[in-house]
């Protein structure tokens, strides 16, 4: 089906490529709400000796994947076909239930499981404001809706701990692009957010006083990964994603996609941002590179949530330290 016109200029086309990409994500909900563009290299500074300070491990190759057909049904069962090197990175997550405390060149970035208890969704429910919830009763799917209600939750109970108040009293204003943030009369000191989730897992990424972005997707092979690319991706990522061999291109394509996203997200203008006005690397095990008018400003991370994900995070100043986390529902952390 054809969805986007050529001759229309990408920066002001009614539907680019950020609204494609989370396309998916909006099919179970009855009207499109643009705040969900909120709610995404540089090695860690190994001298803080901090164990869980996150440095980025080289040569990750391809995740390569496949689906099962049995009967002309998808058996919804996903099989590894090639891994060179670990492309997830789960010792670098680990739990903390303790007082959270952010330095100033800190970020922190949380992976949350979202298919939790229902007893803890009603937790979760009863600390969100009303437009939350009435967002929350637009989801056509049960499940759905619930990692929708878990995600606001955790976002919710993890700012609570980081302001020392009750996930209840957090409030949120909004951008005229859409971006959130947390009302000041309640921000002291500034503690700045982005949150990304898809396929029932989440990235929530926090820093005192600096922009950020982040996003997660889950990797799908037979994504129409060329296609996409030619439209919306630079011509420099094009020619760089074409040369990768074909067990690679899969993660190639959703390393740009989520460093793309993740840098527009940082920026706070959502898709007033012409998508080929800026480059990304994407070759898989290869440092992250953003090329723009403004990229002395931000350093550029890939993250490893999981075998089945890929994710990213862009961050306003240079010289941070990255420290991961793991969240669940209903293990108090």
């Amino acid at each position: 089906m054809e969805m986007f016109s050529p001759k229309v200029p990408l920066c002001v086309h009614p539907l680019p490529f950020l609204c494609l990409l989370k396309y998916r994500q909006k099919l179970s909900e009855q009207v499109h709400d643009s705040s969900q563009l909120e709610v995404n290299r540089h090695a860690a500074d190994q001298s803080a000796g901090l164990s869980n300070v996150r440095v980025q491990p080289v040569n990750k190759s391809a995740l390569g994947l496949i689906r099962e057909f049995e009967g002309g049904e998808t058996s919804a069962t996903l099989q590894r076909i090639e891994y060179n090197h670990l492309m997830a990175d789960h010792d670098f997550w680990v739990p903390n239930s303790g007082q959270l405390e952010l330095e100033d060149r800190e970020i922190h970035v949380w992976r949350a499981d979202l298919d939790g208890e229902k007893m803890e969704l009603c937790r979760f429910e009863e600390t969100l404001a009303p437009a939350e919830r009435a967002r929350a009763d637009r989801f056509v799917f049960g499940q759905d809706r619930d990692r929708y209600v878990a995600a606001r939750g955790a976002l919710r109970e993890l700012l609570g701990r980081y302001l020392n108040c009750s996930p209840a009293h957090v409030k949120f204003d909004y951008n005229s692009k859409g971006k959130p943030s947390v009302r000041a009369e309640f921000n002291k000191p500034s503690v700045q957010f982005n949150i990304s989730h898809s396929h029932g897992l989440a990235l929530l990424a926090f820093a005192l006083g600096r922009n950020l972005g982040i996003d997660v997707e889950f990797v799908r092979p037979e994504y129409p990964a060329d296609e996409i690319a030619e439209r919306y991706f630079s011509p420099q990522e094009v020619m760089e994603l074409r040369v990768l061999p074909p067990a690679m291109r899969a993660e190639g394509f959703y390393l740009c996609w989520t460093r793309k996203e993740a840098y527009i997200k940082a920026r706070g203008q959502g898709l007033h941002i012409p998508l080929q006005s800026f480059n990304v690397s994407l070759t898989p095990g290869q440092p992250e590179r953003l090329e723009s008018a403004d990229s002395c400003r931000w350093s550029i991370w890939s993250l490893y949530p999981d075998p089945l994900y890929a994710g990213a995070l862009v961050a306003e100043g240079q010289h941070l330290r990255l420290r991961q986390w793991a969240w669940k529902t209903g293990d108090g952390s």
